[in-house]
C-alpha cells in the first residue's frame, strides 16, 4: 500500500516494530518504535530464546528456530499480546511522527489486530484514520475461537469499536 501511495505523488511514513532489528531493506520514510520483544533481559526472565531473524519481512523466530510463543501470550491478551509488547511502545512515536511530518490521514493495518487499537489511543484529536482489514479480524479470524466468553466479549468489542470509530474501512481483496 505504501509503494502504491508513493507512486501517486503521497508522502509516506511507516511506523513499525523494532522486534525483527532494522532491515537492509528500510527507507528513510520507515520508523522503528520500541518493542518488548526485542529486550533481551525480558527474554531471559521469561526464559525464552534470543529473537533473530531469518529473511526481511519473516517473523522474529525463536535463536533455536522455534516461533512458538508461551499459551499466555497467544491465548491470554485481547486481541493479541503486541497490546503489551508493542502498543505502549509505538503510541508516543506514531503522534511524534504525525506532529513532525503533518500527517493527514493514519492507516492501521493488521495482524497483528492490536495495530487498529492505535488509532483508538490516538483520540479525537487524531488525523483521519483508515482502518486496513487486510486480514479480518472476527469475520475471518487467524487463530481459533478464544478459551473463555470473556474475551470472546472483549474481542467482539474492540473489533465493533475500531469497526465504527474509524473514518473508512479498507480491504484488499488478493
Amino acid at each position: 500500500m505504501a509503494k502504491a501511495l508513493r507512486d501517486h505523488g503521497h508522502d509516506v511514513s511507516i511506523v513499525t516494530t523494532n522486534a525483527a532489528g532494522r532491515l537492509d531493506s528500510d527507507s528513510p520514510w520507515v520508523v522503528r518504535s520500541g518493542d518488548l520483544q526485542s529486550s533481551a533481559a525480558l527474554r531471559r526472565l521469561l526464559r525464552r530464546p534470543g529473537a533473530s531473524v531469518n529473511e526481511p519481512g519473516d517473523v522474529p523466530a525463536a535463536a533455536d528456530g522455534t516461533a512458538v510463543p508461551p499459551r499466555y501470550l497467544t491465548q491470554g491478551l485481547v486481541p493479541d499480546s503486541w497490546i503489551v509488547t508493542w502498543l505502549p511502545y509505538v503510541l508516543p512515536v506514531v503522534r511524534r511522527v504525525i506532529r513532525d511530518h503533518q500527517i493527514e490521514v493514519v492507516v492501521t493495518n493488521g495482524p497483528p489486530l492490536s495495530t487498529h487499537l492505535l488509532g483508538l489511543a490516538l483520540g479525537r484529536g487524531r488525523p483521519a484514520w483508515i482502518a486496513d482489514f487486510d486480514d479480518g479480524w472476527r469475520y475471518e479470524p487467524l487463530m481459533g475461537p478464544w478459551p473463555t466468553h470473556i474475551q470472546d466479549r472483549i474481542d467482539e468489542i474492540l473489533e465493533r469499536r475500531v469497526a465504527t470509530s474509524a473514518d473508512a474501512i479498507a480491504r484488499i481483496l488478493q
